[in-house]
């Protein structure tokens, strides 16, 4: 299994450079920065802790525990564009119920978020995923920085960079897969040429969404992304650049030709020329404990702070 790096916000706390869910896009140099075609996605997800998290009842938001701290008393702001209007709101957690053996955290706060921002979870079955186009809305990096190009030779990819900012990106499910970290099911796919985008410091629980016979659902929540290194010297793996997280450089990488990367042993082995794999957590497979904690009657039916990177090892984003 490769191994992914959890990328939490920029700047604080584990892995103070590598959050989740900002979304690098392969063809758009400066991100998407603007809601989608009035998609009501970019409505479901505010910015928590220096990261992300998504509205799934009228006072309940899911996001991903690598994320800052779980004591209650933070701010989720939630900014929506509803017929034209843009506003945001600040609303305080009051209560956090982590889901056993996953990155999945059930936030309650208080408040009533609109109606057009309650997002519901995704209702096929397990591994359906798995070839489906999904969107992502994420609070991360979202500009392509400095090329990276191996030996001066191959084009790799681009250095993160930039402010944080709501983005999204779209890509495709490759596959359903164990994160590597908790056991946990995890939506698996790849960074390529085209419209693919890939998770960036500060995206971590952002969303993933499908959709699901005309209905927009909430299948993943922004977990990480593969972490990539570079061999400077015979048996010597080091950063590009400066970076943390063991030493892996953050970057956009959709050609791991020259790279390497650690396996489940923590061995260094040549990267393949695939490029970069990002994972979220499933949601459809914890769909019933995650409901357990949001009691309000129907909700089941509507279905720059803490810094750690999952991905790929996973490192947080």
């Amino acid at each position: 299994m490769k191994k992914l790096g959890a990328l939490a916000l920029l700047g604080l706390t584990l892995g103070a450079e590598k959050t989740v869910v900002g979304a690098i896009v392969y063809d758009v140099p400066a991100g998407n920065t603007t809601q989608p075609n009035n998609s009501p996605i970019w409505n479901s997800v505010g910015l928590w802790d220096g990261a992300g998290g998504v509205v799934i009842a009228p006072n309940y938001f899911l996001s991903a525990q690598h994320v800052g701290s779980l004591n209650p008393g933070g701010t989720f702001s939630l900014t929506t564009t509803i017929s034209g209007v843009t506003s945001t709101t600040n609303y305080i957690t009051t209560q956090s119920d982590p889901i056993p053996n996953t990155d999945l955290v059930v936030w309650q706060v208080n408040g009533t978020f609109p109606s057009q921002s309650i997002m519901p979870l995704y209702t096929g079955t397990a591994a359906s995923e798995v070839g489906l186009p999904v969107s992502f809305v994420g609070y991360g990096l979202h500009t392509q920085g400095t090329p990276i190009n191996v030996t001066g030779l191959v084009p790799n990819g681009w250095y993160w960079t930039g402010g944080q900012a709501k983005n999204s990106s779209t890509n495709t499910v490759t596959s359903v897969m164990n994160d590597g970290v908790h056991n946990s099911e995890a939506l698996d796919y790849v960074f390529g040429p085209g419209d693919d985008g890939i998770y960036a410091a500060g995206d971590s629980g952002g969303g993933a969404f499908i959709d699901n016979g005309g209905q927009y659902q909430l299948a993943g929540i922004a977990y990480g992304v593969q972490e990539f290194f570079t061999e400077t010297s015979p048996g010597v793996y080091t950063p590009l650049a400066d970076g943390n997280n063991g030493g892996a450089f953050d970057a956009a990488i959709y050609n791991g030709t020259g790279l390497y990367v650690q396996n489940d042993m923590l061995d260094f082995i040549p990267a393949t020329t695939a490029g970069q794999g990002g994972q979220a957590s499933s949601v459809v497979a914890y769909e019933n404990q995650i409901m357990s904690f949001v009691p309000e009657p129907g909700s089941a039916a509507l279905g720059l702070g803490g810094a750690v990177l999952l991905l790929r090892r996973p490192r947080s984003l």
